[in-house]
């Protein structure tokens, strides 16, 4: 009963964290142009301006990812949990321990291939002088 009840509340907490980034106009500058931030040299880098439909298709690909990412963040939690009991036991279970270890880096790497695959869409939309502007910032679709 208390793992379900850890397990729920991290799922709470995760979907609390997501639902502040959309309340906060969907984060890094949304609506606003490309995130403002410093180069190396400590130059601002360019404003890039996106039409309404471009920052509508970033909102899509923000919320796609979003519920693509949630399913997968509440897994790790989950393996987490595992983890710590298997550490807190008495008997130290090396080929679980390795099973759930592996299992977590899968949906790590997941959650990596899910984020790219969305940066990749995103950029997609951007015509080539926007692309220029960015650089390698991420697209703001999040």
């Amino acid at each position: 009963m208390n793992r379900i009840m850890k397990i729920s509340f991290l799922t709470f907490i995760l979907m609390m964290a997501v639902g502040m980034v959309f309340a906060q106009g969907r984060g890094r500058g949304m609506g606003r142009g490309a995130p403002a931030w410093d180069d190396e040299m400590g130059n601002r880098p360019e404003r890039i301006e996106f039409t309404s439909e471009q920052k509508s298709k970033f909102i899509e690909i923000g919320a796609d990812l979003a519920e693509k990412q949630i399913p997968i963040h509440a897994r790790i939690d989950q393996l987490n949990l595992q983890l710590d009991e298997l550490q807190n036991s008495k008997d130290l279970d090396e080929k679980k321990l390795r099973s759930l270890m592996s299992a977590k880096g899968e949906l790590r790497a997941e959650l990596q291939i899910n984020h790219m695959k969305a940066e990749n869409k995103a950029r997609a939309l951007l015509t080539s002088e926007q692309l220029e502007k960015l650089g390698d910032r991420p697209v703001p679709f999040m």
